[in-house]
């Protein structure tokens, strides 16, 4: 079994709740099942740890270290909301969701392999459905990966941020934005 300890801003404990059975945090939000009961806290002013019941010490550090893997989850899937939102190419929005990069693939695929190939007829979610050359499309594919990449360089950073930081409040790791 686990316990829930919350925290203000001064790091004293305000609450704990023993016999947790599971829990879902996220860095504002924790739910946990304790003896059969469901219990959510949102809105934290401070911060909170799930941990061994047994265990009876919780140091500072390991409460900072505790948000620091949450902020790192939230980080990760702002990550990949941007990812998902698209791009822009010489004025045309491309949407890219996962079904859209694999769209991409394939396309990008079958002008490799099949030279005939010269033109693609593609849906922008700004211009409508265009026809665009070879080039084109491989530039617009090139566009599409440039803002992954760029997006996950810029996950990696901050993850690299957050890990070699050693934070004094939990306010400066949650202020932490991806854009």
């Amino acid at each position: 079994m686990e316990k829930l300890v919350i925290y203000n801003e001064n790091f004293e404990v305000v609450d704990t709740i023993m016999c947790v059975s599971s829990s879902i945090c996220e860095i504002n939000k924790v739910s946990v099942k304790a003896d059969e009961d469901t219990v959510t806290y949102e809105g934290f002013r401070g911060s909170y740890i799930v941990v061994d019941e047994a265990q009876d010490e919780i140091y500072k550090e390991e409460v900072i270290d505790f948000i620091k893997q949450l902020k790192l989850k939230e980080l990760s899937e702002e990550c990949n909301t941007y990812i998902i939102k698209g791009f822009e190419h010489n004025g045309d929005h491309f949407e890219f969701d996962y079904k859209d990069q694999t769209n991409f693939n394939q396309q990008l695929s079958l002008f490799l392999l099949n030279p005939s190939i010269t033109s693609v007829i593609w849906k922008t979610s700004n211009n409508g459905v265009k026809n665009f050359t070879k080039d084109e499309f491989i530039a617009i594919c090139m566009s599409g990966e440039n803002h992954k990449r760029s997006s996950i360089g810029r996950y990696w950073s901050l993850k690299e941020t957050i890990l070699t930081t050693s934070y004094q409040s939990i306010d400066e790791l949650k202020s932490i934005r991806f854009n």
